[in-house]
């Protein structure tokens, strides 16, 4: 995450070069913990937590050209309906880097069954946005965005929840799910 911030300042800075009107925006995790820098550098709207909302009204606003900026990062902990996640349009999962494993390669895929953590453990980014929320996703979507990309090619997929067990009953059932569809994959 902390690299993904790094790699958009410079980002940021080639766009507000080329198109000083482009609005920007930057979400997830660190947005909200790195607000000042980014809105330092050009970046119109931050958005943390549970961001989608907030991102497709955007979209929307900016759209029919009725988008003000905002002062301030917005965070929402709304508990969402997810939907699996669309990645039709990124490079073929092969492209991206694989799990090393007793001296093959696997394709991975990423997903994630939780957003926030229910802890407050003083190192952690999570904290500053979530202080102690979290939220799972439903199991039907991430059953479903499993077998997209394993359908892709993923041969291991990885959890990036920032605590697989903060709901250790959601997560072992999707585990177990996962497993009985393929339990070829790890």
């Amino acid at each position: 995450m902390h690299t993904a911030t790094r790699l958009a300042l410079r980002a940021i800075e080639k766009v507000r070069t080329h198109q000083r009107i482009a609005h920007l925006c930057c979400y997830g995790l660190y947005a909200p913990l790195n607000e000042p820098l980014l809105r330092q550098k050009g970046v119109d709207t931050v958005l943390g937590g549970e961001f989608e909302p907030a991102l497709l009204k955007l979209a929307g606003d900016i759209h029919h050209n009725s988008h003000r900026q905002q002062g301030g990062a917005v965070i929402s902990l709304e508990k969402l309906r997810f939907i699996p996640p669309d990645r039709s349009d990124l490079p073929a999962l092969a492209r991206y880097p694989g799990l090393r494993l007793n001296g093959s390669t696997r394709v991975m895929g990423y997903t994630e069954a939780t957003r926030g953590c229910k802890h407050r453990c003083l190192h952690c980014p999570v904290v500053p946005v979530y202080d102690g929320v979290f939220r799972v996703v439903q199991q039907d979507v991430v059953l479903e965005d499993v077998r997209r990309q394993i359908r892709a090619g993923a041969e291991h997929i990885t959890f990036g929840d920032p605590d697989f067990l903060n709901a250790p009953t959601h997560s072992l059932n999707i585990v177990r799910a996962f497993h009985a569809e393929f339990p070829r994959v790890t």
